[in-house]
């Protein structure tokens, strides 16, 4: 499933003081796209840290992605107000849409480990 915010992405969202990374991942799919998750696995599949530089080279934020795989438990796929758009993407083409570069990385990385699970 891709998300299509200003670039083609997964759903992400931040973590709530004091909640488990595992319950902001299933939090964050029900609240950008209806559906209710459950974990493949307890553990994220990968991690990516993004930082981002002032004009003056300072460090302006950091932020690290985590990576869970999930399947859908109930309800339809409908994009919230934060969310343009959100489809199923057949795995195959999932290159074929401009990606936020971690993501296109993440797809890379675990095609084979996903193909396992579509």
């Amino acid at each position: 499933m891709l998300s299509l915010r200003w670039v083609s992405g997964v759903f992400r969202g931040a973590v709530e003081l004091g909640a488990a990374v595992r319950d902001a991942a299933i939090r964050e799919t029900k609240e950008e796209c209806g559906l209710d998750v459950e974990l493949v696995e307890d553990t994220p599949m990968d991690a990516y840290d993004i930082l981002k530089l002032d004009e003056d080279e300072r460090l302006w934020y950091h932020y690290v992605l985590l990576q869970f795989l999930v399947q859908p438990k109930d309800g339809a796929l409908k994009p919230t107000s934060d969310v343009t758009d959100a489809r199923w993407v057949p795995l195959k083409e999932v290159e074929n849409y401009d990606l936020m570069k971690s993501v296109r990385c993440f797809f890379r990385k675990h095609r084979n480990e996903l193909e396992k699970h579509s």
